[in-house]
């Protein structure tokens, strides 16, 4: 998988697009022993850059409808 942009999120987690794939990829990621270097795990999600965008309008809807409630939400971090 070559990397064609990568944006930390949170602790392991990062949204990554690739060459090879018309996907966004949403992932937790870490480093295993004696590698050096983080690699993706199998838990997170791919979905297309269609369901991105709807994912994005979706988001700032939920936003603007629940306001400052979003920011008291306390999300798991298993999914």
């Amino acid at each position: 998988m070559k990397v064609a942009y990568k944006h930390h999120l949170e602790e392991n987690y990062y949204m990554t697009v690739d060459n090879d794939y018309p996907v966004v990829n949403i992932r937790k990621w870490w480093m295993p022993p004696g590698n050096g270097e983080i690699v993706p795990t199998k838990n997170g999600a791919a979905i297309t850059f269609d369901q991105w965008e709807t994912l994005k309008e979706l988001m700032s809807k939920v936003g603007k409808k629940i306001g400052d409630q979003l920011k008291e939400i306390e999300f798991s971090e298993n999914f």
